[in-house]
């Protein structure tokens, strides 16, 4: 058995750290069994350093993850992704989405705010993890309850429009919810007003108490 540094009751996590273990193919390091229905793992790289619209929002692993699936044997790895539902490339999925002017990506509600901690106040506009033709937006927090709507973007027009195509540009833009609408507006590069109303996306809509959020 290895003994843990750090034990958490509650999730019934075991963490031990190796630092600069070099690990052979071949080499068991885990097991799953018991009560346990699935394996859930992840894998970060140091080398790689994915961009974001603001670093500092992010601890030290974030901006490193990467795909395990991609670091099996050829075999496995086909026997892996046959099970994974997303066909668009990159099979795994995109870990970051900011596209920094625009709205797409990750935003904060206070200064600091971090997305490791404080999960109300994170809201994202970001593609579909399983098509990613399809908009999400994902609201944590503040300014309504926990929201996710899924919908297909437009390329023109303030309403739905797609993500990376709304900048700072004066516009007040809306997007419609399974219940009420969202309003926005950038205000500048890293700066957005948004408010949650009743009703739907109409032919005039404006922001009337926003707040405001960061990147």
């Amino acid at each position: 058995g290895v003994k843990c540094e750090d034990w958490q009751s509650a999730g019934g996590t075991c963490t031990k750290r190796l630092d600069n273990y070099t690990v052979k193919a071949g080499t068991a390091i885990g097991k799953v069994g018991h009560l346990h229905g699935n394996f859930d793992f992840g894998m970060v790289d140091y080398r790689i350093t994915h961009k974001s619209a603001n670093p500092e929002r992010y601890n030290t692993n974030t901006l490193h993850i990467v795909c395990p699936f991609d670091q099996f044997t050829p075999e496995v790895k086909d026997q892996i992704y046959a099970k994974v539902k997303r066909t668009a490339e990159p099979r795994c999925g995109t870990v970051m989405q900011d596209i920094p002017g625009t709205l797409q990506g990750n935003w904060f509600y206070g200064a600091n705010a971090t997305a490791e901690t404080e999960w109300e106040r994170h809201l994202s506009f970001v593609h579909d993890a399983g098509d990613p033709s399809k908009s999400v937006i994902a609201v944590a927090g503040i300014i309504s309850g926990p929201t996710k709507q899924v919908f297909t973007p437009k390329s023109e027009g303030l309403v739905d429009r797609e993500f990376s195509q709304v900048t700072a540009d004066g516009n007040t833009y809306c997007y419609n919810l399974a219940s009420g609408m969202i309003v926005l507006r950038m205000t500048s590069s890293t700066e957005l007003e948004i408010e949650k109303q009743s009703g739907s996306c109409g032919a005039a809509f404006q922001l009337k108490s926003p707040t405001m959020y960061s990147r």
